[in-house]
């Protein structure tokens, strides 16, 4: 057998290897939603949320009694509210 013929299962295999890995690992975008308000009063549901990169974040609530204004955003994130009327807003 010479050399190509030797190698070119190997190469087959790392690229399969390279396909699969890429494709497995690939993290897609998520939505989450938080309601609040009415029978939760001041307090969020789920109080609690670790969003990545390309997230959705969906508020359902009445902003014009409980509005919606940020406390801190990350460094290079997009502006968020303050949204005081509505009842649904949509953060990518």
């Amino acid at each position: 057998m010479n050399r190509i013929t030797t190698l070119f299962p190997a190469a087959i295999f790392f690229f399969l290897l390279c396909v699969l890995s890429s494709s497995t690992f690939a993290l897609q975008p998520t939505l989450h939603i938080i309601n609040f308000g009415g029978a939760l009063g001041h307090n969020y549901s789920p109080n609690n949320l670790n969003v990545e990169v390309g997230d959705t974040i969906v508020w359902n609530g009445d902003f014009s009694t409980y509005p919606l204004e940020p406390v801190t955003i990350p460094a290079g994130a997009q502006p968020l509210g303050p949204v005081s009327t509505g009842t649904t807003y949509t953060y990518i």
